[in-house]
């Protein structure tokens, strides 16, 4: 591995852990309750260029989503529940 790559990869963990306590910070809320009213969906994601595959996670606390849009440089990725 690279030392950029580690460099990276480690700055991005930081910066997850950071948002993370902030967000707790921010909600006032106990681990108990943020994790009850937490919902994740699994999406089934297609390329339309590609047709490459993906599984998307969606992490929500109001009900869930009901539609997903992803864009990449080729264009649109479809998904569905």
């Amino acid at each position: 591995m690279s030392t950029s790559l580690r460099n990276t990869l480690i700055l991005a963990c930081i910066f997850s852990v950071i948002i993370l306590a902030f967000d707790h910070l921010v909600s006032g809320k106990s681990d108990e309750q943020t994790a009850s009213s937490m919902r994740v969906d699994v999406w089934n994601c297609q390329d339309e260029h590609s047709h490459a595959n993906y599984k998307v996670l969606v992490k929500s606390n109001n009900g869930g989503a009901d539609n997903v849009m992803l864009r990449n440089e080729a264009g649109d990725i479809r998904c569905s529940k």
